[in-house]
């Protein structure tokens, strides 16, 4: 099985979780950063997912313009979409808002790996954000979000179980 991981980052964590996904799904497998993926890479592959982070709510915008352009073509292909983000009490919503209807409908799978907070990324006001952000999470006594190990593996497992040629 031939699969694309196509994804977008802004500091780096999806970046890593696409790394992980491309040692861990068996058979050719290549991660395509959101800005060097071309249309005409869509039919090269049998398999597609495709993935970006949630901050402020919304996934990078390069992430849903590609699949939007490219909709009729990803509906025609097995899918698997994933995001990250801090809040798992709203992934249907981050789901909803990040593709199309039709295009979750429509996936093989689907999976929420968390995310990391990176206080030394990203311009002054960024790291400023993200220092509160920490702050506010230990002064409310809760764990930092962090990557979700066992459901990258189980996303894997999922398309690994696949007979696709």
């Amino acid at each position: 099985m031939k699969t694309a991981i196509i994804y977008g980052t802004t500091y780096g964590t999806t970046h890593k979780v696409a790394k992980i996904l491309a040692k861990g799904i068996k058979g050719e497998c290549v991660t395509i950063p959101i800005n060097k993926a071309k249309s005409e890479c869509l039919q090269k592959y049998d398999f597609i997912i495709i993935g970006g982070s949630i901050h402020k709510g919304r996934i990078q915008s390069q992430i849903k313009q590609y699949t939007s352009r490219n909709i009729k073509t990803l509906l025609g292909k097995n899918i698997g979409l994933f995001i990250l983000a801090n809040n798992d009490k709203e992934i249907d919503k981050y789901f909803r808002d990040s593709f199309t209807k039709g295009l979750v409908d429509s996936t093989v799978t689907t999976g929420f790996f968390g995310n990391e907070i990176h206080p030394e990324k990203g311009n002054l006001i960024t790291k400023k954000i993200m220092i509160n952000e920490i702050e506010n999470y230990l002064k409310n006594d809760e764990e930092l979000p962090s990557l979700k190990f066992d459901q990258i593996q189980d996303f894997m497992n999922e398309i690994n179980k696949l007979k696709i040629r």
